[in-house]
């Protein structure tokens, strides 16, 4: 089991679907007959602050166009070239060549324009070109090498051999790898050097979506299937086809933008349930019981991960160790907000927000990150504001407004989009509402009792009551009463393994740092300085009138009938694991799509179209890509165990057969060779040139009974050091009732997470 690891899938099957069959748009947009503008001038304070950034985030701009080189390799290339050639001799290449007389030519065409540049020496001219060219051609040659990086980050066939298998042409290709990969990257270093996701050819896509549902169809049925996929294959499909290839010359990802827009902002459904997903954190126990304590030292440790994505110190992402993933989702992480729209939706980034909002009992707080001298707020200096919050919201009867307010974000896009428009487009609720939304991300506290087990903890994080969660919010931190924390996050913006990778260097930054004494309050450190100055939190007001009241209770009503309708079930299975599916020699996340499939079958006696999510960030802007398990291989061996009438031998080569042909559509869809991302594509571009195709309709509106996911494995290097402490019985842990106790490393790792149906 992997540490922080919800699943990737979430409800991406489900949205999918709505984009053909459910898709509503809602009501027209409202005309206004006048523009206002605001002009808002910064604190100088603030400017100074803005203008570091800036310097900052162009000093990282030239240091990615470097890499893999370092800036002080271009400053001592530079005055060496530029030196070599003063004092090279007149009559030598470097004075006297073509390109020498090129650079004179055009630094005198440049003095008619500019005369003082013609009044220096010759010997400082010399130098000024020397230099200038030099430092051009040395941004030539890193891009050469980022286009030879390309080429080989395009290659794929490593994926479809075992890391302790690989050829001779695999380890000569990673060894060239490493070498032009640099060393110590930022973690935007390899994005110029990603290759875009090419556009599998039409007929490989089509022949392998009818090889798909194949085991799903009769033979009446697959053979309309099969006819309307080579009328469309002769037809409109090439045309559509063009339009994809085109596309992906000059998009980063010619999928990745229509997907974001049509499966999750046009989709009009609540997004509670139906696509946010909850993140847990430890399975058994907690390095800490105090709510509050425990939140403020997760909350700092998110605002340095927050800073380590703005500065760019964060450590890229790589497989296997060599093989860079796209890191562009990380840029959305914090400051981010779904806003809704009346027919779609859009994300509002605050890159500059230093505050996170708290919410208690319905009641809003801003509470600020940084002192006034722009540091970060210390954890015990955190607990201390939050305590006092929490002191503020309890001795008050509960914020209904607040609660309603948030219920908005748990119902339908639609209405909350024509309530904010109408009570929350200027004036104090817009204030208000402003800062929820540009907040670095918000904290919850739960009142009440805490949730007992993995399923109940998994339903608070997942909806709540329906009107305590801003499901808009890109993270949301939910700390219960006994001290257990976990995370909700909106889905569009990102997919889960990145939000898990931030709780799980969060998390794992507090288990190694023994942070709380034994009141379970934040350790003040010894060398501690006297008190800095911190910004009070501000509780947040709202007013409401009797019309935006009763649009919230329909919101809220809304959202607990979809709450009621969940069965969701957290399991434990502790019989056996990854490390006996792999003395198998199978694959464990074949293992256990065979298992769903055996088991599905034996409950409904049918296969079901199944949905497996798999990552294409091997790819500029990429995110997932769907793997159909059901095939013909996986059919033969569930038929095999269910009719019992086939050897022990034959049983076993088929499901090995099976195993590995699911294995081989993984490392397609890894590939760019996936089937849905296609079709999704070519849906899109046939409403927009209006052209209709009974395939596509077809195909794309197929629903998925079954949705799933592989979990990812560890994301930071934290683990090992973990391990050890395990060992020798050094990490500081409390149980589910609070007694101390020593955990084991399974204690310590996170069940993961989930998602509605």
């Amino acid at each position: 089991r992997a540490p922080f690891a919800p699943p990737v899938a979430m409800a991406e099957a489900r949205q999918a679907v709505l984009v053909w069959s459910q898709h509503r748009t809602g009501a027209p947009p409202q005309r206004k007959e006048y523009v206002t503008f605001q002009v808002s001038v910064p604190y100088p304070s603030v400017a100074w602050r803005g203008a570091v950034r800036s310097v900052y985030r162009v000093r990282n701009a030239i240091v990615r166009q470097l890499y893999p080189a370092n800036p002080l390799y271009l400053l001592v290339t530079m005055i060496a070239v530029a030196l070599g050639v003063v004092y090279a001799n007149p009559d030598s290449w470097w004075r006297d060549g073509w390109l020498a007389h090129l650079l004179w030519d055009i630094d005198e065409a440049v003095g008619h324009y500019w005369p003082l540049a013609k009044s220096w020496p010759v010997e400082v001219r010399v130098f000024r070109l020397a230099a200038i060219a030099s430092v051009l051609g040395f941004f030539g040659l890193m891009f050469l090498d980022r286009l030879l990086l390309r080429a080989l980050l395009a290659y794929r066939g490593w994926l479809y051999q075992q890391p302790r298998q690989t050829s001779a042409f695999v380890m000569v290709w990673g060894a060239l790898l490493r070498i032009l990969s640099g060393r110590k990257p930022m973690l935007y270093s390899f994005q110029g050097a990603l290759p875009r996701m090419p556009v599998p050819p039409l007929k490989q896509t089509v022949e392998r979506y009818l090889a798909s549902v194949q085991p799903l169809l009769t033979d009446a049925e697959y053979a309309k299937e099969e006819a309307q996929a080579q009328q469309f294959l002769g037809n409109e499909g090439s045309k559509l086809q063009r339009v994809l290839v085109a596309k992906s010359w000059w998009a980063s990802n010619y999928v990745t933008d229509w997907w974001e827009k049509y499966v999750y902002h046009r989709g009009r459904d609540p997004i509670m349930i139906n696509s946010n997903y909850y993140i847990l954190d430890a399975s058994v126990g907690a390095p800490g019981v105090s709510a509050v304590a425990r939140a403020a030292r997760v909350a700092t440790q998110m605002v340095d991960f927050a800073r380590q994505i703005e500065h760019e110190t964060l450590d890229p992402q790589t497989i296997r160790g060599v093989v860079p993933v796209c890191m562009n989702q990380y840029r959305r992480m914090f400051g981010t907000t779904r806003v809704p729209g009346r027919t779609g939706d859009e994300l509002l980034l605050s890159p500059r927000s230093r505050h996170m909002c708290v919410l208690r009992k319905g009641a809003w707080y801003k509470v600020a990150l940084l002192d006034r001298a722009g540091r970060t707020v210390r954890p015990h200096e955190l607990e201390a504001q939050l305590k006092g919050v929490i002191a503020d919201a309890d001795a008050r009867p509960e914020a209904e407004e607040g609660s309603l307010v948030t219920a908005f974000t748990a119902g339908s896009r639609t209405p909350w989009a024509e309530a904010r428009e109408t009570y929350f487009s200027e004036g104090h609720n817009k204030e208000t509402l402003d800062v929820v939304e540009e907040a670095l991300f918000h904290v919850v506290f739960d009142d009440g009792v805490a949730p007992r087990n993995w399923t109940e903890r998994g339903r608070a994080l997942l909806h709540g009551s329906g009107c305590n969660r801003w499901f808009d919010k890109s993270i949301t931190l939910v700390a219960f009463p006994d001290g257990r924390l976990g995370t909700n996050a909106e889905h569009s913006w990102a997919d889960a393994p990145v939000v898990a990778h931030m709780m799980e260097t969060s998390v794992t930054s507090e288990v190694l740092g023994r942070c709380y004494d034994k009141s379970g309050a934040n350790v003040v450190p010894a060398d501690d300085p006297a008190p800095r100055e911190l910004l009070k939190p501000v509780r947040l007001t709202w007013d409401l009138g009797s019309e935006a009241v009763a649009a919230a209770r329909r919101s809220l009503a809304e959202a607990r009938t979809l709450i009621d309708d969940l069965d969701l079930q957290v399991n434990k299975m502790a019989l056996y694991g990854k490390d006996f599916m792999k003395k198998c020699k199978v694959s464990p996340d074949a293992f256990i799509q065979m298992a769903l499939q055996l088991a599905y079958y034996s409950d409904a006696g049918r296969f079901a179209q199944t949905y497996e999510a798999s990552m294409t960030r091997l790819y500029r802007d990429g995110r997932t890509e769907t793997v159909r398990p059901v095939t013909k291989e996986s059919r033969a061996f569930v038929l095999a165990i269910t009719e019992g009438d086939a050897p022990r031998e034959e049983t076993m080569a088929k499901f090995r057969a099976a195993a590995e042909a699911h294995q081989m559509g993984y490392r397609d869809a890894m590939s760019g060779k996936g089937i849905d991302r296609h079709l999704f594509a070519l849906y899109v571009a046939s409403k927009g040139l209006n052209v209709e195709s009974p395939f596509l309709a077809s195909a794309l509106s197929r629903p998925w009974r079954l949705s799933t996911s592989q979990q990812p494995h560890f994301q930071t290097d934290k683990w090992p050091e973990i391990q050890r402490r395990v060992d020798e019985g050094s990490i500081d842990w409390v149980d589910d009732s609070g007694r101390p106790m020593r955990p084991a490393f399974s204690d310590i790792c996170s069940p993961g997470g989930g998602f509605g149906p």
